[in-house]
């Protein structure tokens, strides 16, 4: 019996051993992989946004008589750049944890658009002061992103301007 409880323990010891290797070799993320998923998913929000914004920065340069003319055609812009940020899929090759904070920033841009679409709707003096905390917020968040991997910070609203 005692044999036997040895060769049942030892073969346990062994499985965990084993399990315990396997979880050490599991392979790293390729850091030119991961750079490079990160770069294009950037790209991505600073494409489908690009559009959106030219149409507000017509917007706010406009005279009076002519930003009424244009309110329609920008809030429309703004809707459409909401939509594509809603319908936005990272590339892959991103952590989880990067996915989840790039998905964080990609919601402040769709909340910095909707935040321009309300003051351009609602008032007739429009204040953009939050729209552009929220651009802020996503280059600190992909800002970090990329400074982690030693390369530079990004600027979404230098990007798109």
């Amino acid at each position: 019996m005692k044999k036997f409880i040895t060769v049942l323990t030892i073969s346990a010891l062994a499985v965990l051993l084993l399990a315990c290797q396997q979880e050490e070799q599991q392979p790293e993320a390729d850091p030119k992989a991961e750079k490079s998923a990160l770069l294009n998913n950037h790209l991505q929000v600073a494409s489908k946004v690009r559009d959106g914004y030219q149409a507000i920065s017509a917007y706010e340069s406009a005279t009076e008589e002519d930003a009424e003319a244009l309110t329609e055609e920008t809030i429309a812009a703004i809707s459409e750049t909401i939509e594509k940020l809603e319908s936005f899929e990272h590339v892959e090759g991103l952590s989880e944890s990067d996915q989840e904070a790039f998905e964080e920033a990609v919601n402040e841009v769709k909340e910095a658009f909707a935040v321009y679409q309300s003051e351009i709707e609602h008032t007739e003096e429009p204040n953009f002061e939050e729209a552009v905390a929220h651009l802020e917020a996503y280059n600190e968040i992909v800002g970090d992103l990329f400074e982690s991997r030693d390369m530079l910070a990004p600027d979404l609203i230098a990007e798109i301007q």
